[in-house]
């Protein structure tokens, strides 16, 4: 009897160790999901002061700007682009100050590159991207501050070195001395007028 329960219990415990030789693990398919994002390019164009006054020398037939004009661009662009340019542009041609009634024209605004231009220039230019014809201060006869882009440019370049290639995304400053020259006789009252910058790349 003894050996009968024995047999059976040993049978069991063989049973309960047997793994089958042939289990293997069983899978679902793949489920994929795309991950994609879109980067834009971007250029901004900041300029500080908000504003600049101007003292009127009668005898002088001048105006002194209380201070220097800086301009800030940034860009983050494409390699496919080959250059940027920085348009600076007055509001009117006849009337870049006006005080209703009497008119400063942009030939009597004066703008000084500093550090680029050799010297301050009337703001009298015109080509096919000016956005007020006449009006356009110019660097060297041509509305375009141009910069090239490089694939090999790692810093913006210096005032100095401004028209160095550039890479393709950065920042950099421009500080403008802007005065009026040449100035009539002005009736009293309070002159008002706009200088523009832009960036803008191709």
């Amino acid at each position: 009897m003894t050996k009968r329960i024995f047999a059976v219990l040993c049978s069991i415990a063989l049973l309960l160790m047997a793994v089958p030789a042939d289990a293997q693990a069983v899978t679902s398919s793949v489920a994929t999901v795309s991950l994609t994002m879109a980067v834009p390019e971007s250029i901004s164009m900041a300029a500080s002061p908000a504003a600049i006054s101007f003292t009127y020398n009668q005898t002088a037939a001048t105006a002194t700007a209380s201070g220097n004009i800086t301009a800030t661009y940034s860009w983050n662009v494409a390699k496919t682009r080959t250059q940027l340019n920085i348009l600076v542009w007055l509001g009117s041609a006849s009337a870049a100050l006006t005080n209703g009634a009497t008119n400063i024209p942009s030939s009597d605004v004066f703008v000084n590159w500093t550090g680029v231009n050799s010297g301050p220039a009337a703001c009298t230019g015109s080509d096919s991207l000016s956005p007020v014809q006449g009006a356009d201060c110019e660097y060297n006869g041509t509305n375009l501050f141009a910069e090239s882009f490089s694939s090999t440019a790692t810093t913006a370049p210096t005032q100095a070195t401004q028209f160095a290639a550039i890479p393709y995304t950065g920042s950099q400053s421009i500080v403008f001395a802007i005065a009026m020259q040449n100035l009539p006789t002005l009736t009293p009252g309070s002159y008002t007028g706009t200088i523009n910058f832009e960036a803008m790349v191709q």
